[in-house]
């Protein structure tokens, strides 16, 4: 039995928005998703509106996808952080894209002026994994950690 999460960390070449992500962050990578157990699909929050796998319907947000849609940035990485449920991270995350949870457009903005105004009901990629591995009965940073990115994550995994 697994005792670990996987997590892809990606980079998209070129994008304005991963620019600014990776400048500010200070790290190479600007997007992160929670990797399936058999690693065949991925779950992720995203800015960019996609078609519904269930209905159709345009929207942005948590989905559950193939994992070839990460395999499409310029740049991807895939990595393990100790969870003790693994199987309880990926069911959350299911539920969380079967909800048609939002993705957090403000969050950019939060994070570069240190501000929130603490919408739960939308997520951004970083916080869908820890939103999620919470639920899945371990937190993976201290509550006091209020602005994560897609570093933090990184700084926690370990190589495969």
């Amino acid at each position: 039995m697994n005792s670990h999460i996987l997590v892809g960390f990606s980079t998209k070449e070129g994008d304005w928005l991963s620019a600014l992500i990776r400048f500010f962050s200070g790290h190479w990578h600007s997007h992160c998703v929670l990797v399936s157990p058999d690693r065949k699909m991925i779950a992720e929050s995203t800015a960019f509106p996609f078609p519904d796998p269930l209905d159709g319907e345009m929207r942005d947000g948590v989905r559950v996808v193939p994992i070839e849609y990460l395999h499409r940035k310029d740049a991807v990485e895939i990595r393990k952080i100790e969870h003790p449920y693994p199987e309880l991270v990926w069911e959350h995350a299911d539920k969380l894209a079967r909800e048609k949870v939002k993705y957090d457009h403000k969050r950019i903005r939060d994070w570069l002026f240190r501000m929130s105004d603490g919408d739960e009901k939308k997520v951004s990629c970083e916080e869908l994994i820890l939103i999620c591995a919470a639920r899945g009965g371990h937190a993976l940073l201290p509550a006091d950690v209020r602005f994560p990115t897609p570093r933090d994550l990184y700084l926690l995994s370990k190589e495969i």
